[in-house]
């Protein structure tokens, strides 16, 4: 017979979010450089939707521009 272990992931969670390593983490849309050191300066970061926290530009009637549309530029 096995052990089985519970793991609340509520009390992970605050407990995550409130350590020193939750304040180090970039959250938020990617940052373009021209040498990059960080994950969320590269093109990855912002390929993806999961990786864009929330945050998106937008298009001028204010729907969300998600990284896989194609944008018309004038």
């Amino acid at each position: 017979m096995e052990d089985l272990y519970f793991l609340d992931p509520t009390h992970l969670y605050k407990a995550f979010m409130s350590s020193d390593i939750a304040a180090n983490m970039h959250s938020g849309m990617a940052e373009y450089h021209d040498f990059p050191s960080e994950l969320h300066h590269s093109p990855c970061w912002a390929s993806s939707i999961r990786t864009t926290s929330g945050c998106f530009a937008h298009y001028p009637n204010g729907s969300p521009i998600f990284p896989s549309d194609f944008v018309q530029y004038k």
